[in-house]
């Protein structure tokens, strides 16, 4: 027998069969099913907490100094949203101490602010105020001490929102560079802000005869305090109302009265000048109180995305 004889004859190596045509397309369209049920679920869910939230009253924590107590901000903000919650209460807890040097850090060591960042307190805003010397003079302990406050405070529904201070009249520099810092720590710790001291200066650039501070030139008069509060409000309810809506009062006997004195042709004006700071100083960041519709389109638009990605990968791979 020859030695081809011998060799036992070799197997045939089978070849590896390509996957049938319809398999990624199938794939794909699993995938894209699976993305659109969880969409699905996801949007379902969101609207059951939305429901669930109309019927809890609206709850604002503020915590300041005298920046915020002089004229009382925190009131004008309560008369503000008075006629503009719906069925839904609007309860203001303000801890705001008359007293200049008074900073966050020692709200946070306080005993008031322990009890009301305990975990049955569920807040949808808190507001934070320090003064602009403690701002620029040490910018990494405000940032700490707000840090901190989120930890004490945070539950998944809460906004934080960064009333910024304003210099003196004139300090046109020292302002720009407030501003610059209070933006910086309201980026780093995803902060809302109000930026009242930015409108301040340009109110006065655009109304140099519009008075909005007191004698010390330091805190703000009762149209300066209106402004500040018009910029929470805007950001509180991600619009930008009109005067009719930001309008403030008080009774004088049976009469009730402007409490500003900011001439009525100004007004729709000012507030347009507020509402496009507030909406500039804000970019990225969703206002209002609730979330808005664009965010669901804008699931929805990922979705097709991911979608269209995953069918043309299905084709390219046919």
């Amino acid at each position: 027998m020859d030695e081809t004889s011998k060799k036992s004859p070799s197997k045939k190596k089978k070849k590896k069969g390509k996957a049938p045509v319809y398999l990624y397309p199938l794939i794909a369209g699993l995938l894209i099913l699976l993305i659109g049920v969880g969409v699905y679920f996801y949007l379902q869910w969101q609207s059951g907490q939305e429901e669930d939230l109309s019927s809890k009253p609206i709850r604002i924590l503020m915590l300041g100094n005298d920046y915020m107590v002089t004229n009382d901000i925190p009131d004008m903000l309560r008369q503000l949203f008075k006629d503009d919650t719906g069925t839904r209460k609007l309860e203001i807890v303000s801890i705001a101490i008359p007293d200049s040097k008074y900073d966050l850090g020692m709200h946070l060591a306080s005993d008031g602010f322990k009890k009301l960042s305990g975990k049955e307190n569920e807040w949808d805003f808190v507001i934070l105020q320090d003064g602009p010397e403690q701002i620029l003079e040490h910018p990494y302990v405000v940032l700490t001490n707000i840090r901190k406050i989120k930890e004490a405070v945070e539950s998944p529904r809460t906004r934080f929102v960064l009333l910024m201070p304003w210099a003196k009249p004139g300090e046109k520099t020292r302002q720009a560079v407030l501003s610059a810092v209070s933006r910086r720590i309201a980026r780093n710790l995803s902060l809302r802000v109000a930026p009242a001291g930015d409108i301040f200066f340009e109110l006065n650039a655009a109304y140099p005869d519009l008075l909005l501070y007191l004698d010390d030139n330091r805190l703000a008069n009762i149209n300066g305090a209106w402004v500040a509060t018009a910029a929470l409000y805007n950001v509180l309810r991600g619009e930008q109302p009109g005067p009719e809506k930001l309008a403030v009062t008080y009774r004088y006997g049976t009469e009730s009265r402007s409490a500003i004195t900011i001439p009525d042709e100004d007004l729709p004006d000012i507030c347009r000048l507020i509402g496009a700071q507030v909406e500039l100083k804000n970019r990225g960041y969703r206002l209002g109180l609730r979330p808005a519709r664009r965010e669901s389109v804008g699931i929805m638009s990922k979705v097709k995305m991911q979608a269209d990605s995953a069918d043309k990968n299905s084709k390219g791979s046919d």
